[in-house]
């Protein structure tokens, strides 16, 4: 049996690659890549979640898991509307919901 030992907190960032023309003209963004934590209530890292993020336009999905710190990144996703979803052992699964433009 898993006990729920609360509600998983994550923080997620958007860095966003810019791409230059030769000519310094105008700027393109390429992909985002998110990057974010999981932690529990009391701030203590969660090591080996799963973040899903799944293309709501595609389908398409990518997976990581989180390393010892609670840290995760997703590199070089194309723009549309993405579904992050968070799972760790012994914590309710957390969705979120969020544009790449």
């Amino acid at each position: 049996m898993i006990r729920s030992r609360g509600v998983l907190a994550v923080s997620v960032t958007l860095p966003v690659v810019m791409w230059m023309t030769a000519d310094g003209g105008h700027a393109q963004v390429l992909y985002g890549s998110p990057v974010g934590s999981v932690n529990d209530p009391t701030g203590t890292a969660i090591p080996n979640a799963t973040a899903d993020v799944t293309n709501q336009g595609t389908g398409r999905q990518r997976t990581t898991t989180t390393g010892g710190l609670g840290a995760y990144a997703l590199t070089s996703l194309p723009p549309g509307v993405y579904e992050l979803a968070i799972s760790a052992q012994g914590f309710p699964q957390l969705r979120l919901r969020e544009g790449i433009d």
